[in-house]
């Protein structure tokens, strides 16, 4: 057990030796009816069965992927701020007790625990691995380049950060809302990779919903929400389908029809400019890379992978100066040019296909 979860869960505080929180249930219930919580429904919310059943299942699949280790979440400062207030209100009338330096060691736990996949490297390298990390998370654009999916030669064995777990993770939060939402735009050599690429997002996002029940009643809902929004959004697919000569049998079990809720979702996103895949005849895959707010001089962020002797990857910083020169040289070039062309999602349906990556 974690340190965050013995403080938060287990031990026992005062003359009546009462824990902190029951549960990560518990947890989540008062993180959105407390008055000292960032995340407080107002009454009307609450009872509205809809809403608190949405923002419950957004919450608790936060708190479970936080206390989980399996990934690289941020600790949002909303959540940092609604953990200061509950922990404070929680121990106000235990003075033996320091509230802030309880708080002070959950935040420290839950921010290890999330960085704990980063193993025992170097110091400089676990500096640039954790940068990496904070910078993709906070961005508001994220801008990849490879000559291969980088989620598809990444080594499940290295304890590098797993490119492919933030890919997803960013995706979902269109719908958990765990993490800020951010746009996305892979940049592939060729047309194939890039249909690859959409049928490999297509499954790791089935796979996600099918081993994380919260996660996928939050996507549920969320398309529920979608579908009364954007009404023509199904017609929409079914015309694009159409243009491309595409045909899918009709949906009739849960599994096809979840494909279909999922097709309909990567559609959204590409349509609305969130999630992109581009092909570029550009000189510009020797080095996979990523890059962060492209469009933005004053905070761009970027770095290199490069492939060890071992075939798994390893990230180098990029410097200020390099990125303004990429940015000037390549990105802006690539954006006015023709050499570029998007390879929409629907390219990559052929009837229904499930592909059966590991």
């Amino acid at each position: 057990m974690n340190i965050a979860s013995k403080i938060l869960f287990e031990d026992r505080y005062g003359s009546e030796k009462s824990k902190l929180f029951s549960s990560k249930a518990d947890l989540a219930y008062s993180l959105l009816t407390s008055e000292n919580s960032q995340y407080r429904l107002t009454d009307t919310e609450i009872t509205d069965s809809n809403i608190y059943t949405r923002q419950m299942n957004r919450i608790q699949s936060y708190i479970s992927q936080i206390f989980s280790g399996t990934g690289t979440r941020k600790i949002t400062n909303e959540f940092k701020d609604s953990m200061r207030g509950l922990i404070e209100s929680k121990l106000l009338n235990i003075p033996e007790v320091n509230s802030e330096e309880i708080y002070n060691k959950v935040i420290k736990s839950l921010e290890d625990i999330n960085l704990k996949q980063l193993g025992d490297l170097n110091n400089s390298y676990i500096k640039v691995s954790r940068d990496f990390i904070a910078d993709f998370t906070n961005s508001n654009f994220v801008a990849i380049f490879s000559s291969r999916p980088l989620e598809l030669e990444a080594n499940p064995s290295e304890p590098i950060l797993q490119i492919r777990n933030l890919i997803v993770e960013g995706i979902c939060s269109y719908f958990t809302s765990a993490i800020p939402s951010k746009k996305y735009r892979y940049n592939f050599p060729t047309h194939q990779i890039g249909i690859l690429f959409w049928r490999r997002i297509s499954y790791l996002l089935i796979k996600k919903l099918n081993s994380d029940s919260n996660a996928k009643s939050s996507f549920n809902i969320f398309m529920a929400d979608l579908y009364s929004q954007s009404e023509n959004l199904k017609s929409d697919f079914e015309n694009q389908l159409k243009h491309e000569l595409i045909q899918i049998k009709d949906s009739e079990t849960e599994v096809e029809r979840m494909r279909t809720s999922i097709n309909h979702f990567l559609f959204y996103l590409n349509e609305n400019a969130l999630f992109q895949v581009f092909e570029s005849k550009e000189p510009v895959f020797i080095t996979p890379h990523i890059v962060m707010n492209p469009n933005e001089s004053n905070n761009l962020k970027g770095y290199l992978f490069l492939e060890k002797s071992n075939n798994s990857l390893e990230l180098y910083k990029l410097a200020q100066f390099d990125l303004n020169t990429w940015k000037e040289k390549v990105w802006d070039t690539i954006k006015a040019n023709k050499n570029t062309r998007l390879i929409p999602f629907v390219k990559s349906i052929e009837d229904n296909i499930f592909l059966n990556f590991q």
